[in-house]
């Protein structure tokens, strides 16, 4: 029995109880009854009358303080880092973008609006300055930061806590590129805008350490209310505003670095101060960060700050940040986007959010099952053990951003000591081996593109948990075409576009495809396409060699030019915008294959500068379309994920902009909460009423599509009540049925 839980009532008890005692016993006229008994009485009747006044409020108040609700999640990895400027994984950035903020956000699910966060607006403008090193400078992007924002350390900020201001966002912008670590390709974004480099390697190569260092300081600068971002580029803010949005450009104290991470621990961090521009290189290309070592440290201005990190039990865990400038509970996101007045915000909040990671499968399935856990990261061969159980929501069909496996040609292999592939001179074709400029020929590559069994592949490796895309813009990121018809396996097709080669059909071809030793997707794909291409020449003259080799020779050999056509696993995370997609593999200065083609350069050049969405439009479309008309490399796969979450859980969305994997979609805790309601009670206000039938019938028709930017209009997540991702009339009638019901 718990006797302190009923200690408001045993000390009532006692008090009444005494004083009972003391009034039988001033009631009988005792001869020689003192004055203390007279006083005692007194006393004991003001101690009871407070008690009876306090007892109530302190004990019940007391009462009715429920216990923390946190989030758990379960995923299978955790983070390698705590420091944006270093952070390149999905564990990192779930646990930095819970604390640390960037200037601009996603608007909920939705990849097309843009909320402020750090800033409160931004105006550009057309420059024409030059700069440090001879650069000119044509653009300048110029934010308002958001004043009244506190950062979580208390203890060492002079006034309480250490309060946002311009200094600190340019700061820390110029901490991520004074860094640039090896681990992290982020940075190349920024560099490439701000200084028409790949980063800090290629900045010191072409100007040294100084300019380079006068560089940096001047494409970033402050005053007390502004920051602004110089570029050299003429880049659309479409493209601008996403690369701030990315984890390794959050915000970090200037002071708390300085006055607590340099002076108070004695780490040797990067100051801000550039002195004679040569010390900042010292900082460049560090092993680790000193935020990270010997112990991690975070101080960031977002809903949630850290409480523990242990890499032994392999547990993090952030708390409620009560001085949180946006408030407690999150007025965004509130669909339909973008999300403003009037539309449904969160309907509560949670006190902290738990991750514990590395947890075998079965233990992590059990404690999910159990529900001592809200989310889980659930391998795809597992999916069955928990879709379908008691308690559990299972939400499929989002796709992730970006491209699994893609398939390279090589337009011109390198002929000289090739040790795989008998290599001829160019266009000279003959049974024995293939000519250097083999895919240098389109029908030739779009006859291997037809020759490939997509459906067949992926149903093998993948199931049902991903698609052949038409070209290298993933589905849901923006401007990608749905009209944009892929290649499929069609014998016909492929052996037409042999033909229209005739040096190829009347002399064939022996080629080597490789594939490294123990890799089973691979070697199958190989296999498929010896299958395919040498049944498609009636006399036998097409030859397809396969041979295995270790990883580190399979990736030499791909690096020295030997391999004509492989596969790589390319995973590109982007910014969700389709410029970085398209250039990477169409612009002649940026895919290794060997493609050029003026016109791509051209318009990839157009859809970054020019200001119209419009004009972004017809541009992207037709560069898909010569993707898949030249064929430059095959998109073989696009994941399509999945999410499972327990029933209790209220306000999950999925932002393919988030940290997201095919398994666990890296979770922002500010806008969850926890809590039960009457299907239809979309506003979370305890009853079904008639303006929640009517927010539903406002998104009547509306589909979610597979996220990102094939979400409708219309689309309110909140509105689809029976978790289809389409709203139609059986919402509406669920939400009638319940109508007025507490």
């Amino acid at each position: 029995m718990n006797h302190c839980k009923n200690f408001p009532q045993n000390l009532l008890d006692l008090v009444i109880e005494n004083f009972c005692l003391v009034l039988i016993m001033g009631s009988f006229n005792i001869k020689g009854r003192s004055k203390l008994t007279g006083k005692l009485i007194k006393t004991v009747a003001t101690c009871l009358f407070v008690l009876l006044l306090i007892l109530p409020l302190g004990f019940i108040n007391a009462a009715e303080q429920p216990p923390p609700v946190f989030l758990v999640s379960l995923p299978e990895e955790g983070p390698r880092t705590v420091d944006p400027a270093w952070s390149a994984d999905e564990g990192s950035d779930e646990l930095i973008f819970n604390v640390y903020e960037t200037l601009l956000f996603y608007d909920g699910e939705s990849v097309e609006y843009l909320i402020p966060l750090l800033a409160t607006s931004w105006v550009k403008e057309h420059i024409d300055e030059i700069g440090p090193g001879g650069l000119h400078y044509v653009l300048r992007y110029t934010f308002n930061v958001r004043e009244g924002v506190y950062f979580h350390d208390g203890e060492w900020g002079p006034a309480g806590y250490y309060m946002l201001g311009p200094d600190d966002v340019e700061y820390s912008f110029e901490r991520a590129m004074v860094y640039d670590p090896p681990v992290n390709n982020r940075q190349r974004f920024i560099y490439d805008v701000l200084t028409n480099t790949s980063g800090a390697d290629e900045l010191v190569e072409i100007y040294g350490i100084q300019t380079a260092g006068m560089i940096i300081d001047y494409s970033i600068e402050s005053n007390a209310t502004y920051v602004w971002f110089n570029l050299v580029k003429p880049v659309n803010p479409e493209i601008f505003l996403r690369i701030l949005i990315i984890p390794t450009f959050s915000i970090l104290s200037r002071d708390w670095i300085n006055e607590y991470v340099i002076g108070a621990l004695g780490r040797d961090d990067w100051s801000g101060e550039w002195g004679d521009y040569t010390e900042w290189f010292e900082y460049h290309n560090l092993p680790q960060s000193p935020l990270d070592h010997p112990t991690p440290v975070m101080c960031g201005t977002g809903p949630f700050k850290l409480s523990l990190l242990d890499y032994v039990s392999q547990t993090w865990e952030v708390v409620k940040f009560d001085d949180y400038w946006g408030g407690w509970p999150a007025l965004r996101p509130a669909p339909p986007y973008p999300s403003s007045e009037p539309g449904i915000p969160p309907g509560g909040h949670v006190d902290g959010y738990r991750v514990i990671w590395g947890l075998e499968w079965s233990a992590r399935r059990d404690m999910f099952l159990s529900g001592d856990a809200d989310f889980i990261d659930v391998p795809r061969q597992c999916i069955n053990e928990v879709a379908g159980q008691p308690g559990v929501r299972f939400i499929r069909d989002l796709c992730m951003p970006w491209i699994e496996e893609l398939a390279i040609f090589r337009f011109n292999v390198t002929d000289s000591g090739n040790p795989i592939q008998n290599v001829l001179p160019p266009d000279i074709f003959d049974e024995s081996g293939i000519p250097c400029n083999f895919f240098n020929y389109t029908h030739i590559r779009r006859a291997f593109a037809y020759a490939i069994n997509y459906t067949g592949y992926i149903r093998q490796f993948y199931g049902e948990w991903a698609f052949n895309p038409p070209t290298s813009i993933p589905c849901g990121v923006p401007y990608f075409d749905p009209n944009q018809q892929g290649y499929e396996l069609d014998l016909d097709k492929a052996r037409e576009e042999f033909m229209q080669v005739p040096e190829v059909w009347n002399n064939g071809f022996t080629l080597t495809l490789v594939y490294n030793i123990g890799n089973v997707r691979l070697k199958w794909f190989c296999e498929m396409l010896n299958n395919t291409i040498e049944k498609l020449h009636p006399q036998g003259l097409f030859h397809i060699n396969i041979i295995e080799l270790d990883w580190p020779t399979y990736l030499d050999y791909i690096a020295r030019g030997y391999l004509s056509f492989f596969i790589l696993n390319w995973r590109e995370k982007y910014p969700l915008d389709p410029h970085f997609y398209l250039y990477d593999t169409m612009h002649v200065l940026a895919q290794t294959q060997g493609y050029s083609n003026p016109e791509v350069d051209e318009l990839l050049e157009e859809g970054m500068t020019t200001q119209s969405k419009i004009v972004r439009t017809l541009v992207y479309i037709r560069l898909q379309g010569i993707y898949h008309s030249d064929c430059i490399s095959i998109p073989l796969v696009q994941p399509v994920g999945y999410h499972f979450e327990r029933s209790s859980v209220v306000g999950w969305y999925f932002n393919p902009g988030y940290p997201v994997k095919q398994s666990y979609q890296g979770i922002y805790a500010y806008p969850i909460w926890k809590g039960t309601y009457k299907k239809g009670d979309v506003n979370y206000d305890g009853v079904v009423l008639i303006d929640d039938i009517a927010w539903i019938a406002k998104a009547f028709g509306s589909d979610f599509g597979c996220g990102g930017a094939t979400i409708h209009p219309r689309w309110n997540f909140r509105c689809d009540i029976n978790e289809d991702r389409i709203i139609m009339i059986d919402d509406i009638a669920i939400a009638a049925r319940n109508f007025g019901d507490p």
